[in-house]
């Protein structure tokens, strides 16, 4: 992906990875304004390896306001490699509270049947929730059937989350 990249957005790319603080959040700004859908897998990583409570802070408000219908295909492809971070229930939450539309709910409905947080399974349950009814009937068929032969194991409020989907 970088080959195609020109200089101004590797540019932008590499501003993410500077080492001051500063330049990192003007970069997210200038993204936040600008639209860079390049960027998103960049700043995915760079919230889950970032110490900066700041730039956490920053791209948390980024990811609440994505508008761009095509991200929501980059972050259903690239999220379950983050579900074992720490704050996946954040980002999780940004998601649900941005305009996205995500079509594709097995992969969110993969890391609820994986998921042991209580956290993290309340906010996909609001983000699969919230996006349930931009299904058609075949995706609903399939996500229900996700579902029916596993929630009677789930403990009791993963359970409960699993029952409210299948009666979506």
């Amino acid at each position: 992906m970088t080959n195609t990249l020109s200089d101004e957005q590797k540019q932008v790319i590499n501003n993410l990875f500077n080492n001051d603080e500063n330049i990192v959040i003007s970069t997210l700004n200038k993204i936040r304004d600008k639209g860079g859908i390049y960027t998103i897998q960049t700043i995915l990583n760079l919230f889950f390896n970032t110490k900066s409570e700041s730039v956490k802070n920053n791209i948390y408000e980024l990811f609440c306001d994505l508008k761009d219908e095509k991200i929501a295909k980059i972050i259903t492809e690239n999220i379950e490699n983050y579900q074992d971070k720490p704050e996946f229930s954040k980002i999780i939450s940004a998601l649900w509270q941005s305009s996205l539309h995500f079509e594709n709910l097995l992969v969110f409905l993969s890391i609820f049947d994986k998921a042991k947080d209580d956290t993290i399974l309340i906010e996909l349950f609001t983000l699969i929730e919230e996006n349930f009814h931009n299904l058609n009937q075949e995706e609903i068929k399939n996500c229900k059937d996700f579902f029916k032969p596993k929630y009677q194991n789930y403990s009791s409020l993963k359970r409960q989350l699993a029952k409210d989907i299948l009666s979506l």
